[in-house]
This record gives structure tokens, sequence and C-alpha cells, in this order.
């Protein structure tokens, strides 16, 4: 058992005794050590160890681990890490307490740290001239699941995860033209609302629509083509499918039109070889709305907010938005998108 040293003399006996001495039997010494210094940090934030646990406590490790994200004084991935240690030691006192008739509730369970966001490559994000370009052939080619699916994250900034999470449940009604979506932590039992985001007139319509003619009315919103819940690789491949489709109907253009020695003809559909469109990912949809914000002055604060991010993340975006060089100014024929929304 890990020693108890003065610096912990407010973790309570209860706590290295009853439930400590048993945890501990199934880590290597390192990780006893790791996940010891993790419950002393808790019991340094709330004024006691978790063998006692309010939701204010929990509030309160969770917001002190935010704070601490954004402040650049903790990196994320130890916060993921203390946040993690505390869920699991605190399921395996709720499993004690309960079994010995005791009441407790892991709290812990109802939160999540806000993703991460991998870094932005401004060569990486499409032009809202190629994403309409792609979510024309979705509606050319009567796939309106993938449209879908790419509206929501272009307009709403959902990540990958939370498109394919999305159920029926979530679908709120506004009013008669609007409706709105509710963003759930996900990985427990006691699935906890993160944010709602209300949609504007053109998605909600499209929602909708995507409700009726799919007949959903209970569970998940969206389905791959094995006719289980859509996971985040069916959607990157959804969309690369038609990036790809996109691209060789342009190059077959292209060779058609030097074949016969003409020139392409320039219309709405382009395709000489500098509209190829370069693949992007799922990811890049989310970018591109959160920048879309940025550009209509939203404080970083509120796009924060808006995406469920923490300010820290908002750096990659500002930069990207100051150095004006991505083309997000293209108009669609389809969606409407404004910056600040």
């Amino acid at each position: 058992m890990i020693p108890i040293k003065r610096a912990n003399l407010d973790i309570s006996k209860e706590f290295n005794e009853k439930i400590w001495v048993y945890f501990e039997t199934n880590l290597k010494a390192r990780t006893r050590k790791e996940y010891y210094n993790v419950v002393a940090h808790f019991t340094k934030c709330v004024g006691h160890d978790p063998y006692n646990l309010s939701l204010e406590d929990t509030k309160k490790f969770y917001e002190d681990l935010i704070k601490k994200i954004n402040s650049e004084k903790l990196s994320y991935s130890t916060a993921v890490m203390r946040y993690s240690v505390m869920r699991s030691i605190c399921d395996f006192i709720e499993n004690y307490r309960i079994n010995h008739g005791e009441e407790y509730t892991n709290y812990f369970r109802e939160f999540s740290l806000p993703e991460q966001d991998k870094t932005i490559k401004e060569e990486d994000l499409p032009s809202l001239k190629e994403v309409d370009l792609v979510l024309n052939k979705c509606l050319e080619c009567n796939d309106y699941k993938a449209f879908t699916i790419f509206s929501l994250c272009l307009k709403l900034g959902l990540t990958n995860t939370e498109v394919c999470h999305l159920a029926f449940e979530n679908v709120l009604l506004v009013d008669d033209k609007h409706l709105a979506i509710s963003l759930t932590s996900s990985g427990n039992s006691s699935r906890k609302i993160t944010r709602i985001l209300e949609l504007d007139k053109d998605l909600s319509e499209i929602l909708d629509k995507y409700i009726k003619n799919y007949e959903i009315t209970a569970g998940p919103l969206f389905y791959n083509n094995r006719g289980n819940q859509i996971k985040m690789r069916d959607t990157e491949r959804l969309l690369l499918k038609y990036i790809d489709m996109i691209n060789t109907e342009g190059s077959e253009a292209l060779k058609a039109s030097q074949k016969d020695n003409t020139k392409p003809v320039k219309t709405k559909e382009k395709t000489n070889s500098k509209l190829v469109i370069k693949p992007f990912t799922m990811q890049s949809l989310r970018h591109i709305a959160m920048i879309m914000l940025l550009k209509g002055n939203v404080s970083k604060e509120n796009v924060a907010k808006f995406g469920g991010i923490t300010t820290k993340w908002m750096n990659r975006y500002e930069r990207i938005v100051n150095k004006n060089d991505v083309d997000t100014n293209g108009e669609m024929s389809i969606l409407s998108i404004k910056t600040g929304y």
C-alpha cells in the first residue's frame, strides 16, 4: 500500500482501509503512485477524498481541470487521465458502498471533458465551393442521408463522434419552423446533456425531411448499409466516396476535351485540373463552421461553447482567420453559410 505522507493526511482512513487497499491490488507499482496522486489532487481541490462524493465536488474538480487546461497549467492528456482515474475509483467506491447497503453516486459519469481538436492545417481545408460540389453530388445521387450528415457538421460544427451518436430523442421542436438538437456526453449510462444547438430554417427543413423520408421514430438517426448505427469510419468513407466521384468525373471530362482538341467549356461545373478536390475529412467540415463563426466576430468564448471545446483550442482557429488565406467566401447553391450564422 502507498505510504501515507504528510501531504496526503486529508485522505481519510476510511478511503485507505476500505477502498484503496483493495483497489490498488490490480495496479502496477508506478500506476498505484499515479492514481494515488490523482486522489490527492482531488482531495486538495475539494477538501476531502472521494469516499464521500457530491455533485458539487465533481463540478468543482471538473471546472478546476478546465481552468488549468485553459491557462496551460495542465496538458489536455493529463487532465483526461486525471478525470478517467477519478471516474474509475468512484465506480469502485460506488460498488463497494452499495454492496454494503450504503448510498453512493458516481457523478463523474455525468460529465466528460470537451474534445480536443487536432491541429488545423490551412491547406487541408476545402473551400465552400468544393463542399458545395460534394453536397450537390449527394443530392444528384439521391443520397439524402449523406447530404444531411454533411450539412449538420458544416453548419453546427459537430464532431464526427457527435453526428454518429445522434438519436431521434436528441431532436427537439423549437417552433413550427425550427428544430434543435441536444448533444450528450457519451461513454456512461446516465448520458448528460452538454449543450443544445438551435437549427436555422434551412437546416431544420433538411433534418425534418430526412426524418420523414427515412421514417425515423426512435433510436439512432443514421444507420450504415449493414443496418447498424453509423460509425465514424462509415461517414469518412461516405465523404471520400463523393470526393472521388467528383474527381473521377472531372478527370474524365478533362481527358475528353483534350482528346477532341477543344478547350474546356467554362460553365458552372468547371472540369479543369485546378478544380479537382483534394480529399478532406469530416473534421474539416467542423473546422469551417468554427472559422465562419469567428469571421462573423462571434467571441471565441461563445464559439468554444458552441463547439463544445475549451477556449484554449480556439487559438488555432483565430490564427487561420487572422491570416485571411482560407477561401470561405464562396457562395453555396444549397446551404446558406454566413459568418456568425
